[in-house]
């Protein structure tokens, strides 16, 4: 039975709350200055699906999720972590306004959010994300085989937002008038359906780059009856990606953001230890490297990805009714929030620990709920391992460990199956 903790419901007639305005942040924001106490979703309720946020927090406190859709006006709730510090929202309590974004103010910065979809035959999970980029790169999606990719474009704030959508396929840097000067009015969702602007494409790399205002955008890809939606990230020239073991195929992907070839390395931690430069080469402009896992090891397994310029990696894992898809990490943690690990009833679960140091480790498992639970573990230095999550009552989980990590969960709920790289706990 799922321990939700006290929820507030608030739901108001549309227009008569509005989401607050938030100060677009600026890029290159110094380290010393903290993140906001916020996280943006992309969240869908109606025709058949429903979606959870799960927020675990290091505080006890309030806070309120907004949703907001077409600019005109918005629903709200108020939520209470309570002594677990964590949470689950039901969207179907606050809205039932289709695919749209969520702002969701949390007790504080020090927290980790994320989005629940689930349907009869489908489910995905990701992290929300506190602040936009400039600039922010997905792949993996495709628009061929009855395969479908929507890029989703979420504006929380006070002004309007342009944005371009610079789109590489197998057939080279795509041309169309509706990838340029997307306007996304304040405090709106907009969707640009790839399947129909760019029909028939085997790969797709997407860089969005906004030209005015700032926006948050995730990639919604539907194959095989189920879904995945994949936060567009940052670009970054260090990657490290836990990858769950069978069953399915695995892969991880590599999309370059830049408008020149950059060389990269792929070093492989499986279960005969670490690989170095398994894999190497170069990756020409704009393009995308899929490197398959399987033909190594069946087990769970990691691999660091190091490039000489701006790419974004992610691990991809396919069965025969599932697809899911997450981003990597770019920096290691000796704590990790796992919001809405475990919040689905009748799901099963995993949580994917990988020690890239020279040092074994041992770390904490905790289940955030009303009364939480924690389990120790250890995982060797260079060695990946994978926990069953038998609670499954949970708002969430956390780990902390003695030593930096890289922590991934995953979410199976029917045939659906889920991937999403867990929040780093960053100290206020």
């Amino acid at each position: 039975m799922r321990v939700v903790t006290a929820v507030v419901v608030a739901a108001l007639a549309a227009g008569a709350y509005l989401v607050p305005a938030q100060p677009a942040p600026e890029p290159g924001l110094p380290a010393t200055v903290d993140p906001p106490a916020v996280a943006i979703c992309a969240i869908e309720e109606g025709s058949g699906r429903s979606t959870s946020v799960g927020v675990v927090s290091a505080v006890n406190g309030m806070g309120t999720l907004t949703a907001f859709a077409g600019g005109r006006g918005s629903e709200s709730v108020e939520f209470d972590t309570g002594t677990s510090a964590s949470a689950t929202i039901d969207i179907v309590d606050v809205a039932a306004i289709g695919v749209a974004g969520a702002l969701v103010e949390v007790p504080s910065s020090v927290s980790g959010v994320a989005a629940v979809v689930t349907g009869q035959t489908s489910l995905s999970a990701e992290g929300c994300q506190a602040t936009p980029e400039a600039q922010t790169l997905i792949t993996g999606g495709a628009t061929v085989s009855g395969e479908t990719f929507e890029v989703q474009l979420m504006n929380p704030y006070a002004g309007e937002a342009v944005v371009d959508l610079i789109v590489q396929s197998e057939s080279g840097l795509e041309s169309s008038g509706e990838l340029e000067a997307i306007v996304v009015p304040a405090r709106a969702s907009v969707v640009v359906d790839l399947t129909e602007v760019l029909p028939g494409r085997e790969r797709l790399n997407v860089l969005v780059e906004a030209r005015l205002g700032s926006v948050v955008a995730v990639g919604r890809h539907g194959a095989l009856g189920d879904s995945a939606v994949v936060a567009a990230v940052p670009p970054a020239q260090d990657w490290f990606l836990p990858v769950p073991g069978t069953p399915g195929s695995r892969q991880i992907l590599i999309a370059n953001a830049s408008s020149v070839a950059v060389d990269f390395q792929v070093d492989l931690y499986g279960s005969d230890g670490l690989e170095e430069a398994f894999v190497s080469g170069t990756l020409p402009a704009r393009g995308i490297e899929r490197i398959g896992v399987g033909r190594v090891t069946q087990d769970p397994a990691a691999l660091r990805v190091v490039t000489t310029g701006p790419v974004a990696a992610f691990v991809a894992r396919q069965t025969s009714d599932s697809v899911s898809l997450t981003a990597g990490a770019t920096t290691p943690s000796d704590s990790w929030f796992l919001p809405s690990a475990g919040s689905i009833p009748g799901s099963t679960g995993t949580v994917v620990v990988f020690n890239p140091g020279i040092e074994d480790s041992t770390f904490t498992l905790t289940a955030r709920r009303f009364r939480s639970a924690a389990t120790q573990h250890s995982v060797a230095a260079g060695t990946v391992v994978e926990l069953n999550v038998a609670d499954l009552s949970a708002d969430g989980y956390v780990v902390d460990a003695d030593r930096p990590l890289v922590v991934l969960w995953t979410t199976q709920f029917g045939p659906g199956r889920s991937m999403s790289i867990a929040t780093p706990v960053i100290s206020e």
